[in-house]
């Protein structure tokens, strides 16, 4: 799992994506022998990676940032994922995110 994120201000509004991969339990470790997975395992799975992301958040907020409206939610192929994988910029999950943000009618200038 990777979380993209970026700060933009008025100084920096085009400023680079960041790409963080958040560790853990790797998912072939836990499907390897079993056929089928539980949702309790799901859950606790996506619990622990998402944990990591968590730090992430806490910082923003601990610096007096804020999300602006929601969070957008946007579909990653596997093409894409392999990208993400090799560190490169994941350009068309950020177009879709772009899209998205145009869609939900956020400000074109996030950095207020």
């Amino acid at each position: 799992m990777t979380l993209i994120r970026r700060i933009v201000t008025k100084e920096t509004p085009k400023k680079q994506w960041k790409n963080s991969t958040l560790r853990g339990i790797d998912l072939n470790e836990m499907v390897t022998e079993k056929i089928t997975i539980s949702d309790l395992e799901k859950a606790d799975f996506t619990e622990t990676r998402m944990r990591h992301a968590t730090h992430f958040f806490d910082q923003i907020i601990s610096q007096g940032w804020t999300i602006e409206q929601k969070p957008i939610l946007v579909e990653v192929s596997r093409h894409d994922a392999d990208d993400l994988i090799k560190g490169k910029t994941p350009n068309k999950i950020i177009y879709r995110v772009h899209i998205s943000r145009k869609a939900l009618g956020f400000p074109e200038l996030v950095a207020a």
